[in-house]
């Protein structure tokens, strides 16, 4: 990213270590900061939220679990008080049928009819209302739990509307729980690109090496992708030229043995392997009049060692 130069530790000439401060620009006009520090507070607000969305069903799965024990006991007194209702009216039907055969003859009073026939009114009243508050209680229940809430007055693990609204509710909060987790990633994702952003601010070196130039001076805006230093690595490597057919031996991971002009062997792994130049493979094979065979070069690392320096010459036995 580019940025104004502020400080600048790079001294052309000096040798410096892997990790070395080389130059720190000003990050004033991206205001990187300001948005790391938003993100952050998103990030800790999404956090949050997920939190209490995770609490409420909890809540809600608790809640939901003694309503619907609640629920199958208030079912269970529903069903004894209906049961209750029809014994008490049957009784009060047969009390009145009697009365009815007794009235004729004269042999109660009128103000006795009177009262059977309330009273047997009263409790088939009474298995009305009851019989509603049963309906009201089994909304959403199956034939087969309605049947076996019959035989056997028993509600037990029943399932009922109430309920399961409830549940289906609890399910959609726990997808808005996913969404808001999903969406806490994009924000830590975001973090991270913007904290990578800002290391970018502060150069370092990448390995050991001598710093060659320098291209900027402090006060200096440093474009981005722009060359802000040029450093002489440490690392050795030579490259040579192989055919088609000797490729194999300098396959990338291959060892390799050299020798200088000076007759010092030089001991290297082969680290890339690529297609040379067009115009290598007439310099590299036309004289052993093979022009059909493509030329490949093999670039092998070696490690620093006395009487070794860079621009030396090795050569490489491909026979051997």
């Amino acid at each position: 990213m580019s940025g104004k130069l502020v400080s600048r530790p790079a001294v052309e000439g000096r040798m410096v270590k892997a990790g070395d401060v080389l130059m720190e620009l000003d990050s004033t006009d991206t205001d990187t900061d300001i948005s790391i520090a938003k993100t952050k507070a998103q990030i800790a607000e999404n956090a949050a939220a997920v939190e209490e969305a995770k609490r409420t069903i909890e809540t809600s799965l608790t809640a939901s679990g003694t309503t619907e024990k609640n629920s199958w006991r208030t079912i269970e007194g529903a069903k004894a008080n209906l049961d209750s209702a029809i014994a008490t009216e049957k009784r009060a039907k047969a009390d009145y049928d009697r009365a009815k055969n007794l009235i004729t003859s004269h042999a109660i009073s009128q103000a006795s009819f009177d009262s059977a026939r309330n009273t047997w009114e009263s409790a088939a009243s009474a298995v009305t209302t009851a019989r509603k508050q049963l309906d009201a209680s089994t909304v959403g229940a199956s034939k087969s739990d309605l049947a076996r809430l019959a035989k056997t007055g028993s509600a037990q693990g029943m399932r009922l509307a109430a309920i399961a609204d409830t549940r289906a509710s609890i399910e959609t909060q726990k997808l808005k729980v996913k969404q808001l987790e999903a969406a806490g990633e994009q924000l830590k994702q975001a973090l991270a690109a913007l904290e990578v952003e800002k290391s970018r601010l502060t150069i370092k070196a990448p390995e050991d090496g001598k710093i060659l130039k320098v291209m900027y001076q402090v006060g200096e805006i440093v474009p981005a992708g722009s060359p802000a230093v040029l450093l002489e690595s440490n690392r050795q490597y030579y490259e040579i030229y192989v055919s088609e057919k000797d490729a194999a031996k300098f396959a990338e991971g291959k060892t390799v043995k050299g020798e200088t002009a000076t007759g010092k062997t030089v001991t290297g792994t082969v680290r890339v392997l690529h297609e040379a130049p067009a115009f290598a493979d007439l310099r590299g094979t036309r004289e052993r009049g093979q022009a059909d065979l493509k030329s490949l070069v093999a670039r092998i690392y070696v490690t620093p060692q006395p009487g070794v320096i860079p621009g030396m010459s090795i050569g490489v036995k491909i026979n051997d």
